[in-house]
């Protein structure tokens, strides 16, 4: 008998199951193996790949529609749907144990949509969004308990746009700002409490700019400015309660004896 186990598998993953225990009845009473007059596989196949035994159709030495490869105590192990011998569509993973685990789509052998990687338990582990075969969209990491870890934009495979780094608790603890895989922009680290801990320009992952740093509780604690990386002019330190307790000034990044 065929399980799968998981809470929120998607609606699609089950009419593609429902397909599939059809097909597998179907492929118990058709002959398989056969090639047609010019040598090439046609009909039902039964094929062993990846420690799997995968059952389904070819059409003029092309896989065709919709493969099952089976664990060798029988629970489905991998979906996969051809056109052409292609991947095209949702290619779906799943453990010896019956746990869906992982899902794909694809667009003529390439990854094109969005990749779910699940834990053991069933919780969202990896959310990534893929343009043909590069990450493009969001790349989404969660903690073990399912809360959000990570949230990147990407174009082309590259970060570009806002990424959030999150406590295991919830709330942002970072947001960075990317432009071609580069920091550019505004830079931002946060408190648990979501006051704002640090801030700084920068261009091209190079600080630019005017830097402030402040207490939990909201006060300044340092600010200072960067000319091309580097600490430039004063740089004042202040107390919890406002009072300025140091000042540095710098010149190309060296303290100005």
């Amino acid at each position: 008998m065929v399980v799968i186990h998981h809470k929120n598998t998607m609606k699609k993953l089950t009419l593609i199951l429902s397909i599939i225990l059809f097909s597998v009845q179907l492929f118990a009473l058709t002959d398989t193996n056969k090639v047609n007059s010019i040598g090439l596989k046609t009909g039902f196949w039964k094929e062993k790949k990846d420690q799997l035994d995968w059952e389904g159709k070819y059409e003029n030495g092309f896989k065709e529609g919709t493969w099952v490869g089976c664990h060798a105590n029988g629970i489905i192990g991998n979906i996969e749907v051809y056109e052409k011998g292609k991947k095209n569509g949702i290619r779906v993973f799943i453990d010896q144990n019956g746990f869906y685990y992982l899902s794909e789509n694809y667009l003529n052998d390439t990854l094109n949509g969005t990749v779910i990687s699940y834990s053991s338990g069933g919780r969202l582990k990896n959310k990534t969004d893929y343009k043909m075969g590069k990450v493009h969209g969001y790349k989404r990491v969660y903690y073990t308990e399912g809360l959000l870890q990570e949230e990147s934009a990407y174009v082309n495979d590259v970060r570009h746009g806002e990424t959030k780094w999150f406590y295991q608790g919830g709330g942002v603890s970072v947001l960075y700002n990317y432009k071609n895989g580069l920091l550019d922009g505004v830079q931002k680290t946060f408190y648990k409490n979501g006051a704002i801990n640090s801030e700084v320009k920068m261009v091209e992952n190079v600080e630019e700019g005017e830097y402030l740093e402040y207490f939990e509780k909201g006060k300044l604690k340092i600010a200072g400015k960067y000319i091309a990386g580097k600490k430039e002019g004063p740089w004042k330190e202040f107390n919890e309660e406002g009072k300025l307790i140091k000042t540095e000034n710098y010149k190309n990044g060296e303290v100005k004896k």
